[in-house]
């Protein structure tokens, strides 16, 4: 009974590994597709920032993929078994299917838990994290619309040139500022600035800019 037991545990784990790893890999393409790969395209994003996002969507998308693929494992395992008249030869023999299915019910339960543990602790920090991070990305976007010695005129009826920046955090120094206000071709308002400071809003994803 135990050589049995190790070739059902055997199969079983084998195709639950295969399904959980297709099952991840297109839930991770789906998920991927829409923020981090957009971001590649865009050159938004370094290696090591799309590793990173990779790397915190997998918790996030295993607490979908495991039941699925826990489910994919049982029925195709049992399912060749019948197909292969093993199950038949079993009964034959005086094993019944609920004997054979102990060590797979343990495995049931044992992922049933792991489960619980990433849906409850691993996979919202998981996920606030992968947020975290494409915020960070959208803030840099944002500040580095505005680059030395380049224009910048991305706002509308406004155009405002620095000669200098540093990074802060989400702050960014700026000197030597000169911000032009058009209404239509004709500039309404000039101003020239030793320094000032560009702020990124994480929240609503808006710059604020105050010039000293």
């Amino acid at each position: 009974m135990k050589t049995l037991h190790r070739y059902l545990l055997s199969q079983v784990l084998a195709t639950l590994v295969l399904t959980v790893g297709i099952f991840t890999a297109v839930l991770m393409m789906g998920n991927a597709m829409k923020e981090v790969l957009a971001l590649v395209v865009k050159g938004q994003a370094s290696l090591w920032g799309v590793t990173k996002a990779f790397g915190l969507l997998v918790p996030f998308v295993i607490s979908f993929s495991l039941p699925m693929g826990l489910l994919t494992a049982m029925l195709l395992v049992f399912g060749r078994f019948s197909a292969d008249q093993e199950l038949t030869a079993l009964r034959a023999s005086g094993v019944s299917v609920t004997r054979l299915s102990l060590p797979v019910i343990a495995i049931s339960l044992l992922m049933s838990g792991l489960c619980a543990w990433i849906n409850t602790d691993i996979a919202p920090k998981c996920r606030a994290a992968y947020k975290n991070l494409i915020r960070e990305v959208d803030i840099g976007q944002l500040t580095d619309l505005l680059q030395p010695g380049i224009p910048m005129t991305e706002i509308p009826g406004q155009v405002i040139h620095i000669q200098n920046r540093r990074t802060q955090g989400n702050q960014v120094g700026l000197g030597n500022i000169h911000y032009i206000k058009y209404d239509g071709n004709k500039p309404v308002m000039e101003i020239y600035a030793e320094g000032g400071i560009l702020e990124a809003n994480e929240e609503t994803s808006q710059l604020f800019m105050s010039i000293d």
